[in-house]
C-alpha cells in the first residue's frame, strides 16, 4: 500500500503560522533535505542543515519559524513551532492509514488460559499466549505491538496500575513481565 498525501491534507494535519510557494506535486515520500527529490516532504529540524534548504528539490518543506528563505517553482514551505513535531504528527497518520487499530477481541490462534482475564475491549493478536493469572485491561491505554514495550497495558497478578490496549501477534503474557514467544 502506498500512502499519499496533498499539499492540503498536510496542511490540516501540520497547522502550519505561515507558508509560502505552492506546489501541485503528490506527497508520496519524505527524505532529507539533500536526498529529497519531486513528490517528497523534507524537513529542518536541525539548524546545522539550513544551507541545505535552498537547494532541496522536495515538493514540501516544514521549516522552523525564525528560517528566512523562499521557495522554489513548484515548492511549498510551511512554518511550524517545531517541525520535528510537526513531522511526527504526519508519521502518525502514515501509521493509521498503514496499520488501523484492530477491532476488539481474541484472535482464533490466541491461547487464554482459564485463570487469565482479559477485558472485552482488548485486542489479543494472532499466536499471542495470556497465561494463568495475567489480565488485559480495558482498550485505551499503552498499545503494546512487541515493539514498544507493555506500557500500562498488561497487569499481572500483584502487579500495581491500570492496563488497556493490544497485543499484536505472537506476544507472551505471564505472571512476570510480557515477553515475546518463539514461533
Amino acid at each position: 500500500m502506498q500512502i499519499s498525501y496533498s499539499a492540503d491534507e498536510i496542511r490540516a494535519l501540520v497547522q502550519p503560522k505561515k507558508e509560502q510557494g505552492q506546489t501541485a506535486a503528490t506527497i508520496r515520500g519524505i527524505a532529507s533535505l539533500d536526498a529529497a527529490q519531486p513528490g517528497d516532504l523534507s524537513f529542518l529540524g536541525n539548524a546545522k542543515y539550513k544551507a541545505q534548504v535552498a537547494a532541496t528539490r522536495a515538493s514540501l518543506v516544514l521549516l522552523p519559524m525564525d528560517f528566512v528563505g523562499t521557495p522554489t517553482e513548484g515548492q511549498i514551505f510551511f512554518w511550524v513551532d517545531n517541525p520535528s513535531a510537526a513531522l511526527a504528527r504526519l508519521c502518525k497518520a502514515i501509521e493509521q492509514a498503514l496499520w488501523p487499530k484492530p477491532q476488539p477481541g481474541v484472535h482464533p490462534s490466541a491461547q487464554i488460559a482459564p485463570g487469565a482475564q482479559v477485558a472485552a475491549s482488548a485486542t489479543v493478536g494472532p499466536l499471542c499466549v495470556v497465561e494463568e493469572g495475567a489480565e488485559i485491561g480495558e482498550a485505551g491505554g499503552a498499545d503494546f505491538d512487541g515493539r514498544r514495550g507493555a506500557g500500562g497495558l498488561v497487569r499481572t497478578a500483584g502487579a500495581d496500575g491500570a492496563g488497556g490496549g493490544a497485543l499484536d501477534a505472537a506476544v507472551a503474557v505471564g505472571r512476570g513481565p510480557a515477553r515475546r514467544r518463539a514461533v
